[in-house]
């Protein structure tokens, strides 16, 4: 799943409840932490991996203490997304030739 907007992003979080959800610190109608602490208020166990090109220091310990699962440069390689997916998810990921869907099926929000 993809959601064109942070509201969305919730929207669907509310109704899908994805196995991860992928989550840039920039979306189009709000700060990423802020849907961040909405996807906390509906599930605070929930694994959540945010997308950062130029995340600061400080940014990126507020996201941690709303409790983020996990952090991902956006020039990052499917390696790295694979090794951070296998960190929040319950079980691992099986790499292979199928491995982009797998990685698209774990997808909530993400923006260009």
């Amino acid at each position: 799943m993809t959601a064109r907007d942070g509201q969305q992003g919730i929207e669907l979080f509310r109704r899908k409840r994805p196995q991860v959800t992928m989550l840039d610190f920039e979306v189009p109608d709000r700060d990423g932490r802020a849907v961040l602490r909405e996807i906390r208020a509906v599930d605070p166990q929930a694994p959540v991996i945010m997308l950062t090109s130029a995340g600061s220091e400080e940014r990126m310990k507020q996201a941690r203490k709303l409790g983020l699962t996990e952090f991902l440069a956006k020039d990052f390689s499917l390696h790295e997304l694979g090794a951070a997916l296998n960190l929040v998810v319950p079980h691992p990921i099986r790499q292979s030739s199928e491995c982009s869907s797998c990685v698209r099926s774990h997808t909530l929000t993400r923006s260009a």
